[in-house]
């Protein structure tokens, strides 16, 4: 009997990124930030779901997706390398889903008005979400 082949499942998180008082979110260069990600935490079930985290308005402008970082509690490689559109407010992934295991990622932003940027420099902020995997058994 062939293996059914199933179409991949698709998730898409909306992120917003707003700037706040000092004390009240995430900091960037002089500037703090309050991300929310809906939804927050997700799970994924099946075998290559694509996750794609989007930018949406309220957000200002020139806040844009700069990366991301990944932990593997299994230290099995579960996320592929990340995709960011031409416009930087897309950014998108596979979860291979092969393992039952909690695997934390940081987003990484960036403000476009800065000049001269690196990943220590004040001027990016990143947001710890979580991806579940709970792999269902036979798909």
């Amino acid at each position: 009997m062939k293996p059914q082949f199933r179409e991949p499942d698709f998730i898409n998180v909306q992120v917003t990124v707003l700037p706040v008082r000092e004390g009240h979110g995430t900091e960037g260069k002089h500037k703090h930030y309050k991300v929310t990600c809906t939804p927050r935490e997700i799970t994924v079930i099946y075998t290559n779901t694509v996750i794609n985290y989007q930018i949406i308005p309220e957000t200002p402008l020139d806040i844009v997706f700069h990366g991301m970082k990944k932990k593997h509690p299994s230290h099995i490689l579960q996320l592929s390398h990340p995709s960011i559109s031409i416009d930087r407010k897309m950014m998108t992934f596979s979860d291979l889903c092969s393992v039952p295991e909690q695997i934390h990622i940081t987003l990484e932003f960036r403000d476009r008005d800065g000049s001269e940027i690196e990943y220590d420099h004040a001027m990016n902020f990143d947001f710890d979400p979580q991806v579940g995997n709970e792999p269902e058994i036979g798909h």
